[in-house]
């Protein structure tokens, strides 16, 4: 009698691990969209005299319909002059704080969102005072044509280098970033 209890909770035990084998194939498993290159972003500068444009691009980027993200910078050494996205829509006016700036954009109405490699925005800013001008990229958030959102995880760092001069004597001097930007 104990034997045919323990027999019958061992086949019991058999019967529930077999069925949990079975299902495996039929849980979540990784799927070709795992396999997509995940978005990435990058920072680029150009220099020209004291105006300093940033340009956001975002690769492997898929239906971006809407974005938003923070540029950090330093505003002892630069300032907030412009932004702009060449992507169709309605681009939000920049809110800026404190070395601070919230960009946002959107597409209207009925339309597919963008994918591939994709310039998000070009800022431009003014060069206040010589020295490295660091930026910081992060909050970084995607909205979908579907409305879905996506926020990833990531920061992306820039460090615009000095101007520079070929005259020594002008270090230290009131007017030496306007030199040094005359100078190109």
């Amino acid at each position: 009698n104990d034997e045919m209890k323990r027999s019958r909770g061992i086949s019991a035990f058999c019967a529930v691990l077999l069925m949990l084998f079975l299902a495996l194939p039929a849980l979540p498993c990784a799927s070709a969209a795992d396999d997509e290159p995940q978005p990435s972003f990058l920072l680029s500068a150009e220099s020209r005299g004291l105006e300093l444009r940033i340009e956001v691009r975002g690769e492997n980027l898929k239906d971006v319909y809407a974005y938003q993200f923070n540029l950090d910078f330093d505003p002892g050494r630069v300032r907030f002059l412009r932004a702009s996205s060449n992507i169709s829509g309605l681009t939000l006016e920049p809110k800026e704080n404190r070395g601070s700036l919230l960009f946002a954009h959107t597409k209207i109405g009925n339309a597919s969102g963008e994918s591939g490699s994709i310039v998000l925005a070009t800022l431009q800013f003014e060069r206040i005072a010589n020295g490295a001008a660091p930026f910081k990229l992060s909050n970084i958030k995607l909205v979908d044509s579907e409305l879905h959102m996506q926020a990833p995880e990531t920061e992306v760092h820039r460090m615009v280098s000095p101007l520079s001069s070929r005259l020594a004597d002008i270090r230290g001097h009131w007017a030496e970033l306007h030199i040094i930007a005359a100078e190109e």
